[in-house]
């Protein structure tokens, strides 16, 4: 009897130190998945976590006005914290509060001692960023500004007057300055950027085919040998004249090569006069006259203009030679007047006007470059992109891309099958640049 209850007791005693075992396996279980939840939903709510260095997708540069311009990259910001794109047509963004919260984030500049930095501060909704796991890790820094050239005299001065706040805009609309309607005085707007010649080259072009084919037929080649501005300040005659001087030769078969026969030569001259600029910011021209001369020297002759009435500027390869006009960028890529220069984006590329769709009036303004032909400089230009996809530039044929890219830190000669994966746009910008560097050329 005594056994049987004794036995019964060590069951009961059992059976209690395995429930209340349980008990605690339960709460520890329960406490686990309950601290859990709370991690998930702090932190991994959109699949991740990460710190924002606003700084790194900001850029400051000199804007169409000589005034000190920021830009945010949000689409680099959504792009590498992997969100949706609020410019995809299934994407509502009000359906996500933190791609809402950057979008809606504004940046305001004020001037700092130095001239060549800016203080730059963000308004940014921060909680509702860090509720989706995306912690900033400062609202206000200074930042250099790109392209900066203190010892200009249009440089603008420091002053403790912040500037306007600005939305969060594209770097490409940037508005450009205005060109009064009227007659053109000179190959540039307000801003020293070369205007839009393509009509006017191209209406050069075709009296020269026109005149060379009812001469020669189609065997024949061109050389463009200079071209003038000249403006009649006492506009007697005219206000203004564009002219051409082409070196016309006859092209010979090889038949009459053998015979020695000697080609025949001509020169000539494109005149058109009366430029204007016109309300739906074009310009259109007036008359257009064709002459013909014996000599190089007669063609190119500016000896009936040698009085103080006319003003003459020689054009090189198609635009005007100006003073404190910097080719490249702090990257080595082209400037395109009144628009940001180039920097890095989220995703690694190297971000440039010509990653962007690019307009006539943008690369027509790069007739006002220092130093270079706009031909080379549309080479440039294209090579540029290229070079945006590591593209390896041989030492030997294209060494003068060679050397410029390979003095710049974020270029790598590593890729070979780059073409695949250009954009649309840029494939548009190589044929658009091709375009007209042929009619410069030609």
């Amino acid at each position: 009897m005594a056994a049987a209850e004794q036995s019964s007791k060590s069951k009961n005693k059992l059976t209690r130190q395995q429930t209340k075992g349980l008990r605690i396996v339960c709460y520890t279980l329960s406490l686990c998945l309950f601290v859990l939840a709370i991690l998930l939903s702090v932190f991994c709510s959109h699949g991740y976590s990460q710190e924002l260095d606003l700084s790194k997708f900001t850029y400051v540069g000199w804007d169409a006005d000589g005034l000190p311009r920021g830009i945010i990259d949000v689409d680099a910001i959504i792009s590498a914290l992997r969100l949706p794109s609020p410019n995809d047509a299934h994407v509502s963004v009000e359906h996500y509060p933190d791609v809402a919260a950057l979008c809606s984030m504004s940046l305001t500049l004020s001037y700092t001692e130095d001239e060549t930095m800016m203080h730059c501060t963000v308004s940014c909704d921060v909680d509702t960023l860090k509720k989706y796991g995306i912690i900033v890790e400062s609202l206000e820094w200074d930042q250099q500004i790109k392209g900066a050239v203190i010892e200009e005299p249009d440089s603008v001065a420091p002053s403790t007057k912040p500037l306007e706040p600005e939305t969060t805009v594209h770097p490409l609309q940037t508005e450009q300055p205005k060109m009064d309607e009227g007659y053109i005085v000179r190959l540039l707007d307000k801003n020293d950027n070369g205007l839009n010649l393509r009509d006017v080259c191209q209406r050069v072009h075709d009296e020269r085919d026109f005149l060379c084919k009812e001469i020669f037929g189609n065997n024949y080649s061109t050389t463009k040998t200079q071209v003038y501005f000249i403006v009649d300040t006492q506009q007697e005659d005219y206000v203004n004249l564009y002219r051409a001087v082409y070196h016309t030769t006859q092209k010979l078969d090889a038949a009459e090569l053998e015979k020695g026969v000697e080609p025949d030569v001509f020169f000539f001259t494109v005149d058109i006069y009366d430029l204007r600029w016109t309300a739906e910011e074009k310009i259109v021209y007036g008359r257009v006259d064709v002459n013909m001369y014996n000599t190089q020297e007669e063609a190119s002759s500016t000896s009936r203009f040698d009085s103080g009435r006319y003003r003459i500027d020689k054009l090189y390869g198609g635009g005007i030679v100006v003073k404190d006009k910097n080719l490249f960028d702090q990257n080595g890529f082209i400037r395109f007047g009144g628009y940001p220069t180039s920097y890095m984006m989220a995703n690694g590329v190297m971000w440039s006007p010509s990653y962007d769709e690019l307009s006539e009036d943008m690369i027509w303004s790069l007739t006002a470059v220092q130093g270079h032909s706009l031909a080379n400089v549309l080479r440039y230009v294209r090579k540029e992109i290229n070079a945006r996809y590591y593209m390896a530039f041989s030492q030997t044929e294209e060494n003068e891309f060679f050397v410029h890219f390979n003095q710049y830190s974020w270029y790598e000669a590593k890729e070979e099958n780059w073409e695949d994966r250009m954009t649309e746009t840029e494939r548009n910008n190589i044929k658009l640049l091709r375009q007209i560097q042929s009619l410069v050329e030609n």
